[in-house]
């Protein structure tokens, strides 16, 4: 039952790392570049794909690994709610 958070973080690493390719093929032309060059909109391409992609794929290793290193399953209660946490600050600050 603990495996079906699992796949969710992972979905959502995969939809993270998509949304910042996507933001990064937009920036690769040069006309919306000199547009939004010192944006949000750039800094935001870079913190999907380099910290949240990151920290979501971080956050399914911890909870795939966790029974094997501390010897306790965690709750899909706790896994869950970390997930729903991150996904919404996430998303609540790009």
């Amino acid at each position: 039952m603990w495996q079906s958070t699992i796949i969710k973080v992972v979905c959502w690493f995969i939809v993270t790392f998509v949304a910042g390719g996507v933001t990064g093929i937009l920036l690769s032309g040069g006309d919306l570049d000199t547009g939004v060059h010192d944006s949000y909109y750039v800094v935001a391409h870079f913190h999907y794909v380099l910290s949240l992609a990151a920290s979501f794929g971080i956050l399914a290793a911890l909870f795939h690994f966790y029974r094997s290193w501390v010897g306790v399953m965690l709750s899909e209660f706790v896994c869950g709610f970390c997930m729903v946490g991150m996904v919404g600050g996430t998303n609540g600050s790009f």
